[in-house]
């Protein structure tokens, strides 16, 4: 099995996104071997690269696992695209992350406890986004509120999508925290819904909370990882798909 992440610039993301396969490989135990970590571009080794090297040796449909946030066009689109035109359409199959939503609403819920967050109060989720539109991004959210336990119940969580390809990427989160304050509302939770700590925790979201004194945010500047639950549930999903391949 291959397990596909996005790949980053960033020494401490793809060390954070190596940690967790590390993890997972310890859950596997013997069953670790037969798994491999790649990224769909910047970081090594390279999807496309690890297919081309194994199109060769390979005598079964190949597993692969997509490791992203939301289910875009990489997921969707781009991984199956590169491995039907190294592999070919018979020699691989998609393994579907069930469960993953869940593992998500009780990561939130936990870390929204950790930054004193209330149920019943506003939550800002401030995430990546996507390039062209947001809808998968908003539908994401909206399932992980639906599994947060106790959050679930309360107000809609709104979405501040930060990423890169933002005019302003503070933009979006300063809108939602002036709606709040233009309702009286004083008091909000930001939860950070990126795989890895980086700017955005440590920078952009203090400064944008900093411009709103008046209000009481909750906020830690955290991530999705690490989480040890995360590891588990990936060692299940993967567990299941080789079992099914050796059957």
């Amino acid at each position: 099995m291959i397990i596909v992440a996005h790949g980053s610039r960033s020494p401490r993301w793809v060390a954070a996104q190596r940690d967790w396969f590390d993890g997972v490989r310890r859950e596997l135990g013997p069953l670790g071997g037969q798994v491999e970590l790649t990224f769909l571009e910047i970081s090594l080794p390279l999807f496309e690269d690890r297919l081309l090297a194994l199109a060769g040796q390979i005598t079964e449909p190949l597993a692969i696992m997509p490791f992203f946030l939301s289910k875009g066009g990489h997921a969707g689109e781009d991984i199956p695209q590169i491995a039907n035109q190294v592999l070919g359409p018979d020699r691989w199959r998609l393994v579907a992350p069930t469960g993953w939503i869940e593992v998500l609403g009780t990561n939130a819920n936990r870390r929204l406890r950790q930054c004193g967050a209330d149920p019943g109060e506003p939550v800002i989720v401030s995430g990546y986004g996507s390039s062209h539109e947001d809808r998968e991004w908003l539908e994401l959210v909206a399932e992980v509120q639906s599994h947060s336990g106790d959050f679930s119940t309360g107000p809609r969580w709104d979405f501040a999508p930060s990423g890169h390809f933002q005019p302003d990427p503070s933009q979006p989160l300063r809108s939602a925290l002036r709606g709040l304050s233009d309702e009286g509302l004083r008091r909000a939770a930001i939860l950070p819904f990126y795989l890895a700590v980086s700017s955005y925790q440590e920078t952009l979201i203090p400064e944008v909370v900093a411009e709103f004194s008046h209000l009481d945010v909750r906020f830690n500047p955290t991530s999705i990882l690490p989480d040890p639950e995360l590891e588990k549930w990936a060692a299940r999903i993967i567990t299941q798909a080789l079992s099914e391949s050796n059957k």
